[in-house]
């Protein structure tokens, strides 16, 4: 792919060399993107052959970062400013970005803001790093928890909604459920966020009642 992207000199490419060629040329991604885009794929087939060629080059720019068993937050900052990070939106950002770690499914939970989450394929296959807290402190990332779900209501919810202690949501027989997440959804949102957190949902009527 790199070959592909117009890079020429392959010779002894190690880690360090591909991060630091990255760092100086962040465009150097959109080279590599466009040799799938031209090839004979679909664009979904392109797009996730893409972000599972990102992943490969983070994996191998993390072999000499991860050396040893133990993981420290420092050694990972030489990540910094490399474009290695695939989005679940099909974008690719430089380290440290802003970004929350979840699956596929707790993403589900938050549908509009896949410009915010990691390609949860990138994630799930190198779990090692995405789920060690200083990994995730020293490139800027978050996992998704029932406090990041609650301060994020409203990207699923009506604003409205913000504050009523009952709403009716779902009237029997029907009814215009426009904007609204299905039914289900409130079974998955405490399906993971669990009763123990109920503290957290107190702004928002998210407790549903066979009423609708």
């Amino acid at each position: 792919e790199f070959l592909a992207a117009g890079v020429h000199d392959v010779s002894e490419i190690t880690p360090e060399r591909v991060r630091e060629k990255l760092k100086k040329d962040p465009g150097l991604m959109d080279a590599c993107q466009g040799a799938f885009t031209r090839a004979d794929f679909s664009q979904a087939e392109a797009a996730a052959r893409f972000s599972a060629f990102v992943t490969d080059a983070l994996e191998y720019c993390l072999l000499d970062l991860s050396a040893h068993s133990d993981i420290r937050s420092q050694q990972f900052r030489a990540l910094i400013g490399a474009r290695l990070l695939p989005l679940a939106n099909g974008s690719v950002f430089c380290f440290p970005f802003d970004a929350i770690v979840a699956s596929e499914q707790e993403q589900a939970l938050m549908p509009s803001m896949r410009d915010s989450f990691v390609d949860p394929k990138c994630s799930e296959r190198l779990t090692r790093f995405f789920s060690s807290p200083d990994f995730l402190s020293a490139v800027g990332l978050q996992r998704f928890t029932p406090a990041v779900l609650a301060l994020n209501l409203a990207s699923v919810l009506p604003r409205h909604w913000k504050g009523k202690d009952r709403v009716q949501a779902f009237e029997p027989g029907g009814g215009d459920t426009t904007g609204l997440p299905a039914p289900e959804w409130f079974v998955n949102l405490w399906n993971f966020a669990g009763p123990e957190n109920l503290h957290l949902f107190t702004a928002w009527p998210v407790v549903p009642l066979t009423s609708g």
